[in-house]
């Protein structure tokens, strides 16, 4: 029991740890005009995968009898979601001088 605590404990703190990078790449790559719509729909996205992932979690429990086969397909959304961040997600292109005095401040 105490190991299962440690463990849950360990995963919800790297879990929340990455929170911050979701908004800093939103506030990196998404034009200021636009930022309030883009992050409604990260957390409409997130919110329904809140709502799919138990009923998903179930059906595999229940079809199986055991939970490896819902931890397997968790890490494996996990791991495609990471790689899609390293391939899809890039750095701001870097602004010229004349753009940036062209541009209104906020």
């Amino acid at each position: 029991m105490a190991a299962a605590v440690a463990l849950m404990t360990v995963s919800v703190f790297f879990m929340y740890l990455t929170g911050n990078t979701y908004w800093a790449i939103i506030l990196d790559t998404i034009e200021k005009g636009r930022v309030g719509g883009v992050s409604g729909f990260v957390h409409l996205v997130a919110n329904l995968a809140g709502i799919v992932a138990p009923a998903v979690t179930g059906y595999m429990v229940q079809a199986t009898g055991t939970f490896a086969s819902a931890f397997v397909l968790t890490g494996a959304i996990a791991v495609l979601g990471a790689l899609a961040v390293a391939v899809l997600v890039r750095p701001p292109a870097a602004v010229s001088p004349e753009l940036a005095a062209a541009i209104p401040p906020a």
